[in-house]
């Protein structure tokens, strides 16, 4: 028997729901939680718990980590992640913004003696991050085969085969 008065729209049986460990995608708590999880969980309405974004993400107000509250409903509010700006080396990206909401996507440019690696310019915000990440690699063009991470990329003029004939035999070439 309840020995209180509630509200018509408020369930006495509610009152006691508590929250289990949060799932938090792209994020995580502090890791003494995990360890000891049947200690400290279910926590009771009204706790709060701090977490923190991985490494690439923020919350949707651009910070590190927040706070969830256990309500009657769960953890509130949900942990909402947005992707960083990725970091991309001989290379730029448009719109160049502090953050990007999940499916938004950007076109990368790479710099002059540069390409992108793989087809597509485009890339998504995806609840893993960048994909696929976005990186310019050395730009070739060489007629013969050699391994990308060995290569220098120099003006076009120095790169032809005619050139290169007239100086020696071989042409050595690496990657900066």
């Amino acid at each position: 028997m309840l020995d209180k008065c509630f509200p018509l729209n408020m369930n006495p049986f509610l009152l006691d729901k508590t929250c289990s460990l949060p799932n938090i995608e792209n994020g995580r708590i502090a890791p003494y939680y995990y360890s000891f999880q049947d200690y400290y969980f279910p926590m009771k309405r009204n706790a709060k718990l701090s977490y923190s974004c991985l490494a690439g993400y923020t919350t949707e107000s651009g910070s590190q980590g927040a706070r969830i509250n256990c309500t009657t409903r769960g953890w509130a509010p949900a942990p909402r992640f947005v992707c960083t700006p990725p970091e991309i080396d001989k290379g730029d990206f448009l719109p160049n913004k502090s953050k990007y909401e999940f499916d938004e996507t950007i076109r990368v440019v790479c710099h002059p003696g540069y390409m992108l690696e793989g087809r597509d310019n485009t890339f998504k915000c995806t609840k893993y991050g960048w994909l696929p990440y976005p990186k310019c690699i050395c730009n070739l063009c060489l007629p013969f085969s050699i391994r990308p991470e060995t290569v220098t990329c120099f003006p076009r003029w120095l790169s032809h085969p005619l050139l290169t004939d007239l100086w020696a035999t071989r042409v050595v070439y690496k990657c900066k």
